[in-house]
């Protein structure tokens, strides 16, 4: 009697907030069970009064959000379970007023009890078919999107039977989001459903819901209790956009336009994408673009004053230096090739303010595969040692570091058939040690030293012994304790 006295005080208005919390507290304790409870508020849960229902059914959510607890789940027997999804799908299919507590229940279920697939359909189907979502407030907005996420986390393969028809609830569900809370959910479980479901002819459908947040632009209020950043709506967009190869086609285009902005954020949100897509989207979804691409990536890596913004564009070119070389082949890549024509003359007739960052551009390109550093290190290394032979007074030790960059970078070389691309140069590159070692330019031997512990990995007998020789006596007689 406890139980029907409590439901008919709160859903009749007469102020017992507690009923929830003392009801579940019943159930907990085995003092009662959700049956009980539910044939107490029986009349009132079927009751033609929409008001007297929607309290009805939010008494028993809050009881549900009190008894089922992600830390102690399946507290619920399986056929109550069943049932109470059966319930709440039913009053989802009502008006709209009752939609709210409906699903306060079933996301209270659904994230702390093991459901069955067939469960986990019928959920899915009948809150994204019959709930509008975004005309619900943030916090109903919110459940709708955890469900989501627990769908595709947790019940992938159930979700997987429903196909385009999910696919395309979720889109209508997420389109005009603009609560950051709400989008921080949605956009973890993007990238889950592009990967694991078969998108279709939806595929620039889910790519579009996103894309329209790019570049992200929220600065939280100075008193905002929930802890998002600008950085973690930016981080969890570039992961959506980036999430599939089939979104190479809508990215890049987009990627970019958003190069060409004035706005140093967008720019540089542009290519930390391209960085984070490059190796997705692959040689089929960058190739097309592959000239502006790199046009873009030049300007940004030689012309700009910002630090960041270079560290962006060399990120940004070793991943798609990745994404469009293929393992090795006879035919070069275009992008390399590319590289090659427009930088090569840089490092030989430029002056040190673009050999300097024309390297880095390359070096960056060679690191990223083994394709691309046989083509890059083949052109770039004997040019260089040729203009430190060459150099002026205080231009040399600079330009030994790049050649010591290079070759560091060959010593990475993976390819086990091949042999590294830096042995068709190892007689230049001793005599350059050697030379340099025994020289009067004392600014120019540590550079050296990098490039020499480089070079005797693919030395033997008496070139081998010369390196070695060269370095103890470097060592025996130099005061430099650097050096040493």
């Amino acid at each position: 009697m406890a139980e029907l006295e409590l439901c008919k005080e709160y859903v009749e208005g007469n102020s017992r907030p507690e009923a929830p919390l003392l009801l579940a507290k019943g159930i907990k304790s085995k003092k009662s069970d959700l049956l009980t409870v539910i044939e107490s508020l029986g009349g009132y849960l079927t009751s033609t009064v929409t008001k007297t229902r929607c309290k009805a059914t939010e008494l028993l959510s809050d009881i549900l959000c009190n008894v089922c607890c992600p830390m102690v789940p399946k507290v619920l027997p399986q056929e109550d379970v069943h049932y109470l999804v059966t319930f709440y799908c039913a009053r989802l299919c009502e008006r709209t007023e009752v939609h709210p507590p409906a699903l306060k229940g079933l996301h209270a279920m659904v994230c702390a009890q093991d459901l069955s697939e067939d469960s986990i359909s019928t959920v899915a189907q009948t809150a994204l078919r019959e709930v509008y979502v975004q005309s619900m407030g943030q916090a109903v907005r919110l459940m709708v999107f955890e469900m989501v996420q627990m769908f595709l986390f947790k019940y992938t393969a159930a979700v997987k039977r429903l196909g385009s028809e999910f696919v395309l609830g979720v889109i209508k569900a997420v389109d005009g989001e603009k609560d950051p809370r709400n989008l921080t959910v949605v956009f973890s479980f993007i990238p889950v459903l592009a990967q694991h479901l078969e998108l279709g002819a939806l595929t620039e459908d889910l790519f579009e819901v996103v894309a329209c947040y790019f570049p992200i632009d929220f600065v939280p209020p100075p008193d905002d209790p929930f802890p998002i950043t600008q950085d973690d709506l930016i981080g969890g967009l570039r992961r959506c956009l980036t999430a599939t190869p089939s979104f190479a086609q809508y990215c890049v285009p987009l990627v970019l336009e958003k190069l060409t902005s004035d706005l140093h954020s967008a720019k540089m949100d542009a290519l930390l994408t391209l960085a984070a897509g490059g190796s997705v989207f692959g040689e089929a979804g960058l190739m097309p673009h592959i000239e502006q691409l790199w046009a873009c990536i030049r300007k940004e890596a030689l012309g700009s004053h910002d630090k960041a913004i270079q560290s962006a564009a060399l990120e940004a070119v070793k991943s798609i230096t990745k994404g469009v070389c293929t393992p090795l082949s006879p035919r070069p890549s275009q992008l390399v090739a590319l590289c090659l024509r427009d930088l090569k003359r840089n490092i030989v007739e430029s002056e040190l303010k673009l050999v300097v960052p024309s390297c880095q551009l390359l070096l960056a390109v060679a690191m990223a595969a083994d394709p691309a550093c046989v083509q890059v290190v083949g052109e770039v290394v004997p040019v260089l040692v040729q203009r430190v032979s060459q150099s002026q007074p205080g231009q040399g030790k600079l330009l030994m570091e790049l050649v010591a960059n290079f070759a560091a970078v060959s010593r990475q070389f993976t390819v086990d058939d091949v042999a590294n691309p830096l042995e068709p140069y190892k007689d230049l590159l001793l005599h350059t040690v050697l030379s340099t070692l025994g020289g009067d330019q004392l600014e120019l031997k540590g550079p050296a030293l990098r490039l020499g512990k480089c070079v005797c990995t693919m030395l033997s007998g008496n070139d081998l012994l010369l390196c070695l020789q060269s370095v103890c006596k470097l060592a025996v007689e130099t005061g430099d304790l650097q050096l040493r």
